[in-house]
């Protein structure tokens, strides 16, 4: 093996990732585990910070020992916002709480109210007010519900501020995670906002250095090379959010660029030249200064058909069964419509009491309408967050570059194409996101001179075009859609607030059982 190795360390929610790459790009070797998620209690989410480093240095020895003489630096790519406390030794002192976690909401809440309301909170941050895009709320919850805990604390960070402190001994953040935590202005994101700072009444001693993601954090520290046998002094770089990783990955560099992630959720990212922002839209920095990064997430999309897989249809023996049926099908599930809202929804309507609906249900209808009305209800779903994209900053792509788990189903994508009209381009890469980390880790090194030095991912392995007859039948159908959310709003809230009386009675159960 000639010339230096890149590592890139790529944590998600649930999967760990670590994979090694040539200067070139090429993917070297991997090794991946699972992270630990743990649900203490209702609306309660953490990972396990001490099983996640027992497994990330486990997996870093068997690297070291096929690769580790040529390995020359480290990148992080992380799951975000999730928030971990550290002592004044840089342990967490607690499980880290990641984006799907809605303990703080009160507190989040008392955030907006001092700010003059939600309006004046966007206008302000750049972000609607969240538990997921704002961990000021989250630091005022644990200093409030958990006073043992916040008289340890030294540094609050995100997953990547703990993993560079464990690799280097420094406490810094990036921009690109920052972005989700209510205490920086995304328009100017390279400085913490002493205003939003003051707003949360937090100090700003507990907040870590904000330094651009390419920036070397420091040397492998003694320790982490005797634990993992890397080399010590390697370069290790702070890295960014999986997704703004992923965008620098795949060459999003120019304003209008787009691409779309397809999996459990589908996220439709659009790249901007200029921070302007809209509330349809979560909002972050790029890993390119100067850059901006406008993710339109749809939270249940690939979910749908694991549900209708389980829940609905067990009958059928797998995905491929269910596309067979689907395929049965008409475009437009012979007026058969799903909204893909079955643990709320994100993008574009931001409402955690929205809820799945099937309209247009007749007896004529059939399974085969059903399992395709729910691809095609992920469909529309990306198609409102491209079309409000495409209004708001005139962005009309030749192209959409996907990648993703779903980009192995013909049939979604199809779907997709005709639906969106426009053609997309999946790349075949499995590990965007790491291989985005390992690309900084060699931008820190000095391997790259400059960010567009970077060789970015761009083999493609299946271009999808749009059926001109299709897209006719879905125009019509999207407009009912497009139309659907905002005639049923109040019906679905009234629905979920039912739905939680009724439900009551039995939280201590649900609560405990989850123990067991």
């Amino acid at each position: 093996m000639t010339g230096p190795l890149l590592v890139g360390i790529d944590i998600g929610t649930t999967r760990l990732k670590v994979c090694v790459f040539s200067a070139s790009g090429r993917l070297v070797g991997e090794d991946h585990d699972n992270v630990i998620v743990m649900t203490p209690c209702a609306g309660h989410v953490e990972i396990d910070l001490s099983d996640l480093m027992v497994k990330l240095k486990s997996m870093l020895k068997k690297i070291a020992a096929a690769y580790g003489p040529a390995i020359e630096a480290v990148g992080f790519s992380v799951t975000n916002p999730t928030l971990v406390v550290m002592d004044k030794k840089l342990n967490a002192i607690r499980p880290g709480i990641p984006y799907l976690d809605n303990r703080s909401i009160d507190e989040v809440s008392v955030i907006v109210e001092s700010m003059g309301g939600p309006e004046q909170y966007f206008d302000r941050v750049g972000n609607q007010p969240s538990p997921s895009t704002s961990t000021a709320g989250l630091i005022n919850h644990i200093r409030g519900k958990e006073p043992e805990t916040w008289s340890r604390a030294y540094k609050v960070g995100f997953l990547n501020t703990y993993l560079a402190a464990q690799f280097t001994g420094s406490v810094v953040c990036d921009p690109t995670t920052a972005s989700y935590s209510g205490l920086i202005d995304v328009r100017r994101p390279y400085d913490w906002d002493n205003d939003l700072i003051s707003a949360a009444k937090i100090d700003k001693d507990f907040l870590p250095e904000l330094k651009p993601p390419c920036h070397k954090a420091g040397g492998l520290c003694r320790e982490m090379a005797r634990d993992t046998g890397l080399k010590e002094g390697i370069s290790v770089a702070i890295g960014s959010a999986d997704t703004a990783s992923a965008a620098f990955a795949l060459g999003l560099t120019r304003h209008g660029d787009v691409f779309e992630s397809m999996g459990t959720s589908d996220v439709l990212t659009f790249c901007l030249d200029k921070p302007d922002l809209t509330g349809a839209f979560m909002n972050r920095s790029h890993v390119i200064p100067g850059l901006w990064l406008c993710h339109g997430a749809v939270s249940t999309s690939g979910a749908a058909i694991s549900w209708l897989l389980k829940n609905i249809f067990p009958d059928l023996e797998d995905v491929g069964v269910l596309e067979e049926y689907a395929r049965r099908s008409k475009p437009g599930a012979n007026g058969l419509i799903f909204l893909p809202y079955l643990a709320g929804e994100r993008s574009p309507i931001f409402d955690s009491k929205a809820c799945g609906t099937f309209f247009g249900l007749t007896l004529k209808s059939n399974r085969e309408d059903m399992i395709r009305a729910v691809y095609e209800g992920a469909g529309y779903a990306i198609k409102q967050i491209y079309n409000r994209g495409r209004s708001k900053w005139n962005i009309g792509p030749k192209t959409i570059k996907c990648v993703g788990g779903a980009v192995g189903s013909s049939l979604s994508l199809q779907i997709r194409a005709d639906i969106l009209g426009a053609e997309l381009a999946c790349i075949e890469t499995e590990n965007a996101s790491a291989y985005g980390a390992a690309m900084l880790g060699g931008i820190a090194l000095g391997i790259y001179p400059e960010f567009h030095a970077v060789p970015f991912l761009n083999t493609i392995s299946r271009r999808v075009t749009p059926d001109l007859k299709s897209m006719e039948i879905y125009d019509g159908y999207f407009d009912i859609y497009d139309n659907l959310y905002p005639q049923l709003r109040q019906s679905m809230h009234q629905l979920n607030k039912l739905r939680s009386v009724v439900n009551s009675g039995h939280q201590t159960f649900h609560a405990a059982s989850r123990f067991s």
